[in-house]
């Protein structure tokens, strides 16, 4: 695990945010993979028994085929991509239930989201809507009910979020959110210092990402679904900050690749304006 860790899961983020062609920064790529192979919740894991490393390697590696898939010319290669992925998104269920649904999902869904089209809110707002209707519906028992669980041990990181009204679930699933994926909730030192190490380089890289999505492709549209289904799943079952900073691991290297992959490309765009911008003056 440690090798996974500290050696093959840096390096695979590397390879997947190095874009292709004149557009490729390999000095980006190497600080990122200094920054994940630094990575204080990977290292930690890497010599604990979760299985959380293994399945973020199997995760990178369902990465690396859509990727492959989405870069392929031939058509038999695209369908045989296609095919593994679905494979691997059988083995990641089989490790953790949503990863590889989510996974899934987002490998068959992808397709009909741009995210460098749309404002962001013609996607927030519409998804926080639809999660409020299957809330009241009462489609979202069994992740309240798993989420129960952290409510009856009441551990000190707990952050004590009750989904208990169709009023007030908006407001709580936000509440969630800066709580778990953004780390704003510090019941001590350590929670601190993962905020700083962490969550803060994550919010810095999904602003940028955000404010330049018009630079990213495919594979980004890929990532950006794949944290949305994935988030929220785990974001209504889980209340404890430990366990978020765990589950999060895999929306933090999503954002991570794909800010690289957008700062790349972005960084050519203004290369080639400003070489055309010489030749027309």
């Amino acid at each position: 695990m440690m090798l996974l860790g500290v050696i093959a899961i840096p390096l695979l983020v590397g390879r997947l945010a190095l874009v292709r062609g004149a557009a490729a920064d390999r000095k980006v790529c190497l600080l990122l993979v200094l920054g994940v192979s630094c990575y204080p919740t990977l290292f930690y894991y890497t010599m604990d028994i979760y299985r959380d490393v293994l399945m973020l390697f199997v995760f990178l590696v369902g990465l690396a085929l859509v990727r492959s898939s989405l870069e392929s010319p031939h058509q038999i290669n695209r369908w045989l991509s296609a095919l593994a992925i679905l494979i691997l998104s059988y083995v990641m269920f089989l490790l953790r239930g949503y990863l590889g649904f989510a996974f899934a999902v987002s490998f068959i869904t992808f397709r009909f989201v741009r995210f460098s089209k749309l404002p962001l809110l013609v996607y927030v707002l519409p998804i926080l809507v639809a999660l409020n209707v299957l809330f009241a519906l009462g489609y979202l028992q069994p992740l309240m009910k798993y989420r129960e669980l952290f409510n009856a041990l009441q551990g000190g990181s707990d952050l004590g979020i009750r989904f208990e009204s169709i009023y007030t679930f908006i407001p709580e699933f936000i509440h969630s959110f800066s709580g778990q994926m953004l780390g704003l909730f510090y019941p001590n030192l350590t929670a601190i210092l993962i905020f700083l190490v962490e969550s803060l380089p994550f919010f810095v890289a999904l602003v940028y990402l955000v404010r330049n999505r018009r630079f990213s492709n495919r594979f980004v549209d890929f990532i950006f679904v794949f944290f949305i289904v994935y988030s929220i799943i785990w974001l209504l079952g889980n209340d404890n900050l430990g366990t978020a900073a765990r589950l999060r691991m895999y929306n933090y290297l999503g954002v991570l690749i794909a800010f690289a992959i957008v700062y790349q490309r972005k960084k050519y765009a203004e290369c080639v304006w400003a070489q055309d911008r010489v030749l027309s003056g």
